[in-house]
């Protein structure tokens, strides 16, 4: 997998879902496919329970809440693996 360098921001919660208006879980900078611009793509449990590369992350924060030290390894490897295939979802 040969993602760019991933920043990691701490907030105190990610927006709202664009696409559906539901509570984020976690959000990130990513660069558009063809345009190559930069938009917020959101982790959202109604939009994307059944994304592959998602579901797994939204189940470890449902169980774990956070990334913290003992989970670190499993963590980044979720936030990795969602944000490899993350796209900004339309406002909707």
């Amino acid at each position: 997998m040969n993602l760019p360098p991933i920043t990691v921001e701490s907030t105190s919660e990610a927006p709202d879902c664009p696409a559906c208006g539901g509570p984020g879980i976690l959000s990130a900078q990513v660069s558009h496919p063809v345009t190559h611009r930069r938009a917020m793509a959101v982790l959202c449990e109604t939009c994307d329970i059944d994304d592959p590369d998602a579901g797994p992350l939204i189940a470890y924060f449902a169980v774990n809440g956070a990334i913290d030290s003992e989970t670190l390894d499993q963590g980044t490897s979720l936030v990795a693996t969602w944000l490899s295939t993350a796209r900004a979802k339309p406002v909707g």
